[in-house]
């Protein structure tokens, strides 16, 4: 047991000794490194560029350089290379320092070289999730009219209702130009629709006002090919796609108004039984973003139409609350959508655009 327990107390102490050893050298690197660095400083403020660039590679070669070192280092070799004729070569280092500083502003004490390379460039989000809300404006036209009984002559109207619309985004960027958003969306739209009949009762003159008012619950999943025009801190996009449309609910409300008078007022809150709960749709969109490193804000212009009729003509409807009064049942329409839309997105790795250049 004692045998044991020096054994044990041993490994402790042989541990210790190669973690201190191992703690200690790292430091002297980054000691070394750290001077190495103060040389190629000096170096390049003389204008000693051949000693200058033999110090920076001892630092690739050797050293150990934190964070803030590094970009400092990154800096001034991608200077002395300028310096020195080598363009393409002091180009990619400053590529390099852009990818690890995205967000990064020059400042004084900059070398002059690494100030003229990085003004070149500048850093775009590839990937993005966002999520917008905003209005929702239908546009419903119509595909069959149904009207029964003695006033198949009449001419119903309509009135598009403003609604609403949510959407949850997710957008990558693997090229500067090209863009691909999809997501999940859910919109709220409603119309109204009024057949009118004049008639007499006795010596009274009669205004019938057979209102119907639907409201229509949709998902969507849009997928989007864009291109966009990237102008630093503002992106335009342009996309142009579809979506796959379903209806989550329908419902309805319906009123007699005699004499602009509401009368057998009838409200449903049963999912209506329509043909093409799933349906396609043609869309596109304008998108202006405004970056602010991590976070960009945008603004959405949307116009969308679907592909088929919502409503089924050929449906047997047993339920009297829908043929009202055996003067109309539910048309067969297409909606089309015009949102409008503001948002927010947090964005996730960076790609580099050059303006012209060897990083072009």
């Amino acid at each position: 047991m004692i045998f044991d327990m020096g054994y044990k107390t041993l490994k402790i102490l042989i541990l210790t000794v190669v973690t201190s050893v191992c703690a200690l050298n790292a430091k002297a690197q980054t000691d070394t490194a750290g001077m190495l660095l103060f040389d190629l400083k000096r170096f390049y403020n003389a204008g000693k560029y051949f000693d200058a660039r033999k110090t920076a590679e001892q630092i690739r070669q050797n050293g150990k350089l934190s964070s803030e070192n590094y970009s400092e280092y990154l800096k001034y070799y991608s200077s002395v290379l300028r310096e020195s004729g080598f363009e393409s070569e002091a180009d990619s280092l400053v590529r390099t320092f852009v990818t690890k500083n995205p967000f990064y502003e020059t400042v004084t004490e900059d070398p002059l070289p690494f100030k003229e390379i990085f003004l070149n460039y500048h850093a775009y989000p590839k990937f993005s999730v966002g999520f917008s809300a905003g209005i929702c404006a239908p546009k419903i036209s119509v595909d069959t009219v149904h009207v029964v009984g003695e006033n198949k002559e009449n001419e119903p109207s309509y009135e598009d209702i403003i609604g609403y619309t949510f959407d949850f985004s997710l957008q990558y960027r693997p090229i500067k130009t090209l863009s691909v958003l999809t997501g999940i969306k859910y919109r709220f739209a409603q119309y109204s629709r009024t057949l009118s009949k004049n008639g007499e009762t006795g010596l009274m003159n009669v205004d019938y006002n057979f209102v119907y008012k639907e409201s229509v619950h949709f998902g969507a999943i849009p997928l989007y090919v864009g291109y966009a025009f990237d102008l630093g801190k503002w992106t335009p996009e342009i996309f142009l796609g579809g979506e796959l449309n379903f209806i989550m609910k329908a419902d309805y409300e319906a009123y007699n108004a005699i004499n602009t008078q509401q009368n057998n007022f009838i409200k449903s809150s049963i999912d209506l039984k329509t043909k093409n709960r799933i349906n396609g749709a043609i869309s596109s969109r304008i998108r202006i973003s405004r970056n602010y490193n991590r976070i960009s804000v945008f603004a959405d212009f949307t116009k969308t139409a679907m592909l088929k009729p919502h409503n089924n003509p050929e449906y047997n409807y047993s339920d009297n609350n829908l043929v009202y009064n055996k003067l109309f049942v539910p048309d067969a329409i297409s909606f089309s959508f015009t949102n409008i839309c503001v948002g927010v997105k947090i964005n996730f790795g960076y790609g580099i655009i050059a303006k012209y250049g060897y990083g072009y």
